[in-house]
């Protein structure tokens, strides 16, 4: 099945609020005017997300169940509006227009929001992919009901069609973005699903951009992916890395290049699809140990118990390395790795030669390299 994938950390945006020495009349001006379906004495504030954390931009009172926020924005950005006393958020896109924002508190599906031509674009394209991902939860949940059953081969089916779906949802997606090159969301849409892009889709993406669009601050954060990902490239050196082993030993990725073609497995316990490549990682394992082949487990977990746990029951005898920081891991945020599985195969040299190579693909491919039935 398709990667699991974290949820993305939204960066710093680059906005003004209102604030002293604005100037009136500004084509960046914008309003908000909100009402709340409940009688609230409180305040409602925009935030963003920034390193795990959420960061309130602005805040306004709420009297008798309406608010309001003025000030300036430069380009169209997401941002969210949390309701008080609840968990719950609201986003939107914050541009130069007259925003009006109704929320229901009771169910925030039933929100409206009405005069961001941005928000309304955003909107129309989920409600694209909503079809998809209603699909794909149809069959997952379909694939789990065949696997409590044991029925393996059903479960199989239903796991291809449900990667099917994947593939066409982000065939969508990125002829979406390319599509529609100048409009406002599409940096944002980019961002979004910046895990599924490799380093050719996004050099495609960045160059098919409108120039209006470099005013996004999330072209920002697309550049900074591809510097990430041009670094770990095909052909670019191993970077070294250093973490823990399983026994608390302190160890360097490069003892296990040594002569040997590495694979650097980045994978989790908790993570399903991860769970499901081990016996194929396993079964290659076995083929190829004895000429010079290695594989490096890197752990994505936080309990180490868990870990462990993981390692002895899909039965993963090569070493194994964490920082259990989760999605924080040194070696992921080197490598460029939003999503898990995922991998990186070196040669005895230290040069990368493949990246991400599941199920098949990593078969013929260590086949070729080891047993030299390549072209």
């Amino acid at each position: 099945m398709k990667n699991i994938f974290p949820l993305l950390t939204l960066l710093a945006i680059l906005v003004s609020c209102a604030g002293p020495g604005q100037k009136e009349g500004s084509d960046n001006q914008y309003s908000i005017n909100g009402s709340i379906n409940q009688e609230l004495d409180a305040k409602v504030y925009i935030q963003t997300r920034q390193e795990g954390k959420w960061i309130p931009i602005d805040s306004a009172d709420i009297v008798k169940g309406k608010f309001s926020f003025s000030g300036e924005v430069k380009y169209p950005v997401r941002y969210y509006i949390q309701i008080p006393r609840t968990m719950s958020l609201v986003p939107f896109f914050l541009e130069a227009s007259d925003i009006k924002i109704d929320i229901d508190v009771d169910t925030i599906d039933n929100t409206v929001i009405s005069g961001s031509a941005s928000n309304d674009m955003y909107e129309a394209f989920l409600d694209e992919v909503a079809v998809y991902d209603s699909d794909i939860r149809k069959y997952v949940d379909a694939m789990r009901t065949a696997r409590e059953q044991d029925n393996t081969d059903l479960a199989n089916k239903f796991e291809a069609t449900v990667d099917s779906i994947y593939e066409k949802k982000e065939e969508f997606i990125m002829n979406y973005i390319l599509e529609n090159e100048s409009s406002p969301v599409t940096p944002y849409i980019a961002y979004r699903n910046i895990y599924q892009l490799d380093l050719e889709d996004l050099e495609k993406i960045v160059a098919s951009f409108d120039e209006s669009i470099n005013s996004s601050v999330y072209l920002d954060h697309l550049n900074n992916r591809i510097t990430v990902l041009r670094r770990v490239a095909i052909g670019q050196k191993l970077i070294p890395f250093e973490m823990e082993d399983r026994y608390g030993e302190m160890r360097n990725v490069t003892e296990f290049n040594d002569g040997n073609y590495l694979l650097i497995d980045f994978w989790a316990s908790w993570c399903g699809p991860c769970r499901r490549e081990n016996p194929n990682l396993v079964a290659n394992y076995f083929k190829y140990k004895d000429k010079n082949f290695e594989i490096l487990g890197v752990s994505l977990d936080e309990n180490k118990e868990n870990w462990i746990r993981g390692i002895n029951e899909d039965n993963l005898t090569w070493p194994q390395l964490s920082d259990l920081k989760g999605w924080r891991n040194k070696a992921a945020n080197l490598y460029g790795v939003l999503s898990i599985p995922s991998n990186v195969l070196v040669d005895p040299e230290g040069y990368i030669i493949g990246r991400n190579l599941r199920g098949e693909r990593l078969s013929k491919k260590l086949e070729e390299v080891l047993l030299g039935t390549g072209d």
